[in-house]
């Protein structure tokens, strides 16, 4: 019985040509699905993003463009300690002085003070007289002027 070549390649563009492009178009679509979720999902993020974004840029163009003056004491060394007074705030500070009530036995020492100004996230350290007779608890009470003149204070808790 011999095989006709004629046969054979009919059956195979009658029957498996069309089965095997029904097959990869199946596998085109779902493929297509899958990267139509995908796009969905990237859209719907970017969306977020760009609302995260702008609700930040209107957060800070509402916030008070005013300095914020704080400051901490820390020990440096076995008995040096040292106040660490910074701009927290937006805003240029001037005139910078900071004490501590003399009912603590704390000492600050002022040699830097009253500091000119503390641009935003600036810093300066001024030496803490801490001793034996000294309360573990403290106020340090900031002052400081904006750019208008206007006079701030902040009393901060502390301890060592």
């Amino acid at each position: 019985m011999p095989v006709q070549y004629e046969e054979i390649l009919k059956v195979i563009t009658t029957y498996i040509i069309p089965i095997l492009s029904f097959f990869f178009s199946a596998i085109a679509l779902f493929q297509s699905r899958k990267s139509r979720k995908v796009e969905e999902k990237l859209k719907s993020l970017e969306l977020y993003i760009k609302e995260h974004q702008a609700k930040k840029i209107e957060d800070k163009q509402n916030t008070p463009n005013r300095p914020n003056i704080e400051a901490k004491v820390y020990k440096v060394s076995k008995e040096s300690y040292k106040a660490k007074i910074w701009n927290s705030g937006n805003a240029t500070a001037y005139n910078i002085t900071a004490s501590i009530p003399e009912k603590y036995s704390v000492l600050l020492m002022k040699n830097k003070f009253p500091f000119e100004y503390l641009k935003p996230n600036q810093s300066f350290e001024e030496h803490v007289i801490y001793h034996m007779g000294s309360s573990p608890k403290f106020e340090i009470e900031t002052n400081w002027e904006d750019a208008n003149g206007k006079k701030y204070s902040n009393t901060e808790l502390r301890s060592i």
